[in-house]
């Protein structure tokens, strides 16, 4: 008797293996690499979750008829319904956003140069602005001009 209990056991794990198997993957679809921080939830935002350093997040709370919304900053955003996700093997590939940014410059020089005769915006910082700063780097420096 205790034999057929371990084997239904057994039976009963495998046929429900979709109730146990709720862990996410979410990969970089260009490199193959696990992606941090993920946000999944619904779109009342009621239930969400975030994927962890593996880049995994359980689906527990989520249920089957439930669209769930993939978004991280670098990446495109992706939805799926719950149930359709076991098709694709709890895995979800995500492909990197493209961010176009306008150019900009960051010049030193050690002459003077005149300030209309450079065709881009320009913040002059002064010797005696600089060495009154209490500043820790140039980077805050730069963030105390107000363009950054």
């Amino acid at each position: 008797m205790k034999g057929y209990n371990i084997f239904v056991l057994i039976i009963f794990i495998t046929l429900n293996r979709p109730l146990f198997s709720q862990t996410i993957k979410i990969i970089n679809s260009s490199t193959g690499l696990a992606i941090e921080n993920v946000a999944l939830y619904t779109i009342y935002k009621n239930k969400s979750i975030t994927t962890n350093r593996k880049g995994e997040a359980s689906l527990q709370k989520f249920e089957s008829t439930d669209t769930i919304y993939f978004q991280h900053p670098s990446f495109i955003p992706a939805k799926y319904v719950k149930s359709d996700l076991e098709k694709i093997d709890y895995t979800v590939f995500l492909k990197h956003k493209v961010i176009l940014m306008d150019e900009f410059v960051i010049s030193a020089s050690k002459s003077r140069e005149n300030i209309k005769e450079i065709p881009y915006m320009v913040d002059l910082l002064k010797n005696d602005k600089i060495s009154n700063d209490v500043s820790q780097n140039s980077a805050d420096l730069l963030t105390q001009t107000g363009h950054m």
